[in-house]
């Protein structure tokens, strides 16, 4: 278990995660303050009126700081691609979590630890396609419907620039992944994290990647 891990991955439900216009994180600061409204009131005792805002600062100080940290860490490791490993086979889908910049429709959205799949396509170009579901979180605050449906990552061989083994930690379980950097098509630098459920995923498309490309 990864207390870290788990941290970032609440901070970031807070953040994306609303009620109305307004994300948990943003909610909480508001009820925070207004409990000790309650107290003018008569609705609340000064101990009650601590204790609610005591928990609804300390979750919005926590949407605030795993904001500033990008919401994962990564661990890069000194380790080499294993040998035999196969690459999947063309419009095969593998299974990954994905963190980076996103389009479709014109539209660009930065996601992180989204439920993807990496394939290749008979082109030789990669793609990273994502699923945002409609979602609660803390049984208040829903996804963004603009959000809900698909997102796309396409990396083509010319266009990646570094392939980085290592550990992201998001989520109560660290787990193996791959960093990606890569250029735009507007010619700026991107990157994103591909995290598995175990190694031998991580290989085969760290297999895939690699092919004509470094």
């Amino acid at each position: 278990m990864s207390s870290l891990g788990t941290l970032l991955w609440l901070g970031y439900g807070l953040n994306r995660h609303k009620v109305g216009p307004l994300p948990l994180s943003g909610l909480a600061l508001t009820a925070g303050a207004l409990a000790w409204g309650g107290i003018w009131r008569g609705w609340l005792s000064l101990a009650q009126a601590a204790a609610i805002s005591l928990v609804c600062w300390a979750l919005a100080g926590i949407g605030l700081w795993a904001r500033g940290q990008g919401y994962l860490r990564f661990r890069a490791e000194d380790a080499p691609l294993p040998p035999d490993v196969s690459a999947p086979l063309p419009d095969e889908r593998v299974p990954v979590c994905a963190s980076g910049c996103f389009e479709v429709m014109y539209k660009r959205r930065g996601f992180i630890g989204a439920q993807a799949v990496f394939s290749t396509m008979d082109s030789g170009e990669h793609v990273i396609m994502a699923h945002i579901p409609r979602s609660r979180f803390l049984l208040l605050g829903q996804w963004p419907s603009e959000e809900v449906g698909w997102w796309y990552i396409f990396l083509s061989s010319q266009a990646l620039r570094s392939i980085t083994p290592g550990q992201l930690l998001f989520g109560p379980r660290p787990r193996p992944a791959l960093e990606v950097c890569y250029r735009s098509e507007g010619g700026g630098g991107q990157r994103v994290h591909l995290a598995f459920t175990d190694p031998t995923q991580r290989a085969r498309v760290w297999a895939a990647l690699r092919q004509g490309s470094i």
